[in-house]
Formats: C-alpha cells, sequence, structure tokens
C-alpha cells in the first residue's frame, strides 16, 4: 500500500464492525488529541450516517442557532465519501439523510461539514442540516465565515514563493474554502495549493518551478505523516479549483506527476479492499482489477494501465492505458491503448460501476476488428 490511508480505512472499517467509540474526544495534550483522531475519527464519520440511529454519537446541538457558530468546513477526499456509503449500504441504497454532508472543490477534494465541540468533533449529515431547517449552502458559507476567523496568521515562507500554513489547528487544509486568502500571497503566475495532509496547506506559482519543486518535497514529507491525503495540486482561476500539473518541461512535473500517481494507487486500493468483501458477501465470482503503475520509455513519467483480460469478468479502474490480454496468446498483449480510443472503440462493453474512483465492468472482449483499432502503442512495457 503506497499510502497509510489506505490501512486506516480498513482497519476502522472493522473497528466500527467491532462496536468502537463513535466520536471524536480531544485529549489535553496535543499529542493525545492527533492520535485519537487518527483512530476514530472514519469511525465517527460511520456512526453519524449510521441507518438506524445516532445513539452513541456527538450530542449535536438541537437548535442551528446554537450549533452554527462551532461549524467549520473540513476536506475529504471524494473517495473518502464513496467508500464510507458503499460500506454502510450493504448492497442498497443509503438513504439521502444519512449521507455527510459535503460539496465539491473539484472532482477529487471535498469539504465535509465538521461540528467542532469544545471536546469532541463530529460530521454533519444531511439528514440533521433538514432538522436544523438550513441549507448546505448556508451552512458551509457560515463554516468558511467561521474558519476565516480563526485565519489571521500570516502563512510561512520556507523558500522564496513557497508558502506553508500556520495554524496546526486540524484544519490547515480547509483554508482550501478560503480562496481570497489564497490569494492575496504572492506568487509567479496563479496560485497553486496541495493539501497533503490536515495540517499542511503549501502554496506557490504555476510559473515559479522552483516553488514547485519545493512544494513537491514539502509534500512528500508530509504524506509520512498522520492523516495523509492524495498529494493532487490545485490552481486556483476565478475562485475555483482544478488539477494542476505544470509544463512537462518543468523540473517539478515528473514530482508531482508521481504524486498523483501514487494517490490514485492509493484510492483504487482502499477501494479494492471493500469491493472484493461486497463481491465475497454477494458470491459474485468478479475480478476487482488494479491499477497497475509503469514508466513512459521516453520520458520516465509515471503511467497507469488496466488489464482487461479475455474470458474475465473485472472491474477495471480507469487508467492512462488500457492493456488488452487473450491467456492463449503468448506473444503479449493483443491490444494496448490510450483510455479514451479503448474507450472509444470498446466502450459498449464497458460498464459504468458507479462509484469513485471510476470502475467499469466488463465482461465481453473486444472483437477482433476493435483490437485493430485499438493498436497496440503503448509506451511502456507492462508487466
Amino acid at each position: 500500500m503506497t499510502r497509510s490511508y489506505v490501512l486506516t480505512f480498513v482497519t476502522l472499517f472493522a473497528l466500527f464492525a467491532a462496536g468502537v467509540t463513535l466520536y471524536v474526544s480531544w485529549s489535553e495534550k496535543r499529542e493525545g488529541r492527533k492520535a485519537a483522531l487518527e483512530r476514530v475519527e472514519l469511525a465517527s464519520a460511520l456512526a453519524s450516517a449510521a441507518p438506524d440511529s445516532d445513539a452513541g454519537v456527538l450530542d449535536l446541538p438541537a437548535s442551528y442557532l446554537e450549533a452554527a457558530p462551532r461549524l467549520l468546513p473540513a476536506v475529504k477526499e471524494h473517495s473518502f465519501f464513496d467508500l464510507l456509503e458503499m460500506q454502510l449500504a450493504e448492497g442498497g441504497a443509503l438513504p439521502a439523510a444519512k449521507k455527510l454532508a459535503r460539496r465539491p472543490l473539484t472532482d477529487r477534494v471535498y469539504l465535509a461539514l465538521a461540528y467542532d465541540g469544545p471536546s469532541a468533533m463530529s460530521f454533519v449529515t444531511s439528514g440533521r442540516l433538514d432538522a436544523w431547517n438550513t441549507t448546505p449552502e448556508d451552512a458551509f458559507a457560515v463554516a468558511a465565515a467561521n474558519l476565516a476567523k480563526k485565519s489571521s496568521e500570516p502563512f510561512l515562507a520556507p523558500a522564496p514563493g513557497l508558502y506553508r500554513s500556520p495554524w496546526q489547528d486540524d484544519y490547515d487544509a480547509a483554508r482550501l474554502a478560503l480562496p481570497d486568502l489564497l490569494e492575496k500571497l504572492q506568487v509567479k503566475g496563479d496560485t497553486v495549493a496541495m493539501a497533503p495532509n490536515r495540517e499542511t496547506l503549501l502554496v506557490a506559482g504555476s510559473n515559479d518551478d522552483d516553488a514547485l519543486v519545493g512544494m513537491a518535497e514539502l509534500a512528500e514529507k508530509a504524506l509520512a505523516e498522520p492523516r495523509a491525503m492524495a498529494a493532487v495540486a490545485l490552481r486556483l482561476d476565478h475562485g475555483g479549483w482544478s488539477p494542476f500539473l505544470p509544463p512537462a518541461s518543468f523540473r517539478s512535473y515528473l514530482r508531482l506527476k508521481k504524486l498523483v500517481v501514487e494517490g490514485d494507487t492509493a484510492d483504487y486500493e482502499a477501494q479494492k479492499v471493500v469491493l472484493e468483501a461486497r463481491n465475497q458477501r454477494d458470491g459474485a465470482q468478479v475480478i476487482v482489477a488494479p491499477l497497475v503503475v509503469a514508466k513512459d520509455r521516453v520520458t520516465g513519467a509515471p503511467v497507469t494501465y488496466a488489464a482487461w483480460v479475455k474470458g474475465v469478468e473485472a472491474l477495471l479502474p480507469r487508467a492512462d492505458y488500457v492493456v488488452l490480454v487473450d491467456l492463449g496468446h503468448r506473444a503479449g498483449p493483443v491490444a494496448a491503448g490510450p483510455w479514451e480510443r479503448v474507450k472509444e472503440v470498446a466502450g459498449d462493453a464497458m460498464r459504468p460501476l458507479g462509484v469513485y474512483p471510476e470502475r467499469f465492468d466488463v465482461n465481453t472482449f473486444p472483437a477482433p476488428a476493435a483490437l485493430a483499432r485499438i493498436g497496440n502503442d503503448a509506451p511502456f512495457d507492462p508487466r
């Protein structure tokens, strides 16, 4: 596993099944608080969204007026919500009221809504917002305003053009919800940010290769700390965030691309565990295919691929390339091409599973004519 949070997902699912504590307790010592948070945060989310009752969860205020001053945004990955809901739904659809309140910053990075109590934190569900008679838009706006009030301390500058958040209050990454704050920083080009863990927010400029290299180095170190997230660079444009990679000619390109691929791999590994458990429960004979990482022969950049094997039903991860394999053909793959080309040629045989990260159920191997259209020109050597 390439990320500690992959193991955390699996471990905490098991803890929840065993009846672990259902909220996050703050200890008087900061290190104790962080350790407690590491152990039970996901269990808190599971309990907050539990289908049967809110028993055992942090007792949230009955009124929105009382709760509003303690609402804060929390950065979570899209995959966090999807894995959580797959685990809770047990083959059915989780009621909307039991889903955690959220809003997307990008397709991959989301904001959750946290109630930051005096001794504990709990995520807020859509049903709770309904009970408070308020909308997600209003609640997230209030949460962002509360966070802005806690964000007057200036950013640290570990290198020219590179900035790091100073707060260490469990909500550093959540300052992605405050684009006006980040736009004030002096950078070369557009504002680029990374949140590799909860207590680290890094900012540099899209045209500053040196600062971007420094950002990648700090992100790599932060990933070894608790509560790691996918270290994807985001560009701020007209108040919104979008995925960012610098030009391939930049020294920072390979390092930032590697972090993206590591995040993709970790997301798919965590999802694979949950899907395999679901398949075992349902008696489904379906392979949950891994996302495989290779190296471009020319550039050395990491690329990903999924293997589509003839005669085997599988759930393919979305990858840069698809390698099509006939086990009766010993001369190597019978076809290999970019994802977009394979989808264009053989998309009718690729059924979207409706999960995040995306997977496609394949059971019918493409005909020879389709394989010829796909070609066999992958820029790497499949393992």
